[in-house]
């Protein structure tokens, strides 16, 4: 209410500056810049329909510069090649499995390792509990990678090298030891 007795044309960017500065001091910068964008846009909006003859005290440099949105950066994706590449230079079957499985299907790590043969149906993989909040997805392979994961599960079937007591295939996938399922009957 620091405001409240004071016409809005004679309130001047100056002091939306300091009072912009005391309201969020502790906040977050996208806070910081949603504070100002409301306030910019409530000005916008008294000026519009009330078709005021003022101009907007938030549209000042001082405070676009101080409320700027930063610069996103952009993710680096790699191409085709590379991955193709990654993928060819795996010695193991199993990881070259795993990297075909994410980049041909699309799937996330935390998805497939979660995976189990049951999970499997022809080009088909029923994903359980995806990221996307969903009950279950579906993702579809292409031939070749179907015809692969066929042949490595019916080849590791019995016995499961490094079976743990659990019936899942321990492996190491992103730095961290996990249970990997989608190899377990």
């Amino acid at each position: 209410m620091i405001y409240a007795q004071r016409a809005l044309d004679s309130i001047g960017s100056d002091e939306i500056y300091t009072f912009l500065e005391t309201l969020t001091k502790d906040l977050s910068k996208s806070t910081r810049r949603l504070r100002y964008s409301h306030l910019k846009t409530f000005y916008n909006f008294i000026i519009d329909r009330c078709t005021l003859n003022i101009k907007n005290p938030c549209n000042t440099a001082l405070l676009s510069k101080s409320y700027r949105a930063p610069k996103h950066i952009l993710r680096k994706i790699l191409e085709r090649e590379t991955v193709d590449e990654m993928i060819y230079n795996t010695k193991r079957h199993r990881d070259r499995l795993i990297l075909e499985l994410q980049a041909k299907c699309g799937l996330r790590i935390g998805e497939l390792l979660k995976i189990k043969v049951s999970d499997i149906s022809d080009r088909t993989i029923t994903l359980r509990e995806p990221k996307s909040g969903k009950e279950t997805e579906l993702a579809y392979m292409p031939e070749n990678v179907s015809k692969k994961l066929a042949k490595y599960i019916k080849d590791n079937a019995s016995p499961i090298p490094n079976m743990s007591f659990n019936g899942k295939i321990s492996c190491k996938a992103a730095g961290r030891k996990s249970e990997c399922p989608y190899f377990a009957a």
